[in-house]
């Protein structure tokens, strides 16, 4: 599977070996990550709302993982840009503050 041009794989924080969040304009939309408990693979979908808004999913592995959330983007793209600029939208007008600490 191809992502749409405009969804990208970015490293959340430059300490992983290859990129865990898609996102598109900067805004992390899907994220896969290991538990450290039980060092299974989940996939947090929606991971541009809040906690409550947020689907985790369970992975049999990394790359199954990372395959279904390339499916889900492209099954949600249009919902995701929506309102993914609706979240630039409002962080433009000082309505929301960024989540990152340097902000």
């Amino acid at each position: 599977m191809e992502l749409p041009p405009d969804f990208k794989w970015q490293y959340a924080s430059g300490l992983e070996q290859i990129p865990v969040t898609i996102s598109h304009n900067g805004v992390g939309v899907a994220r896969i990550s290991q538990r450290v408990d039980t060092l299974r693979w989940q996939v947090t979908l929606n991971y541009h709302h809040d906690h409550q808004k947020q689907t985790v999913r369970p992975c049999e592995n990394q790359w199954t993982g990372r395959a279904g959330m390339e499916q889900w983007v492209i099954r949600h793209q249009d919902r995701l840009r929506q309102e993914v600029a609706a979240i630039l939208a409002a962080k433009e007008a000082g309505k929301i503050k960024d989540r990152r600490p340097d902000s």
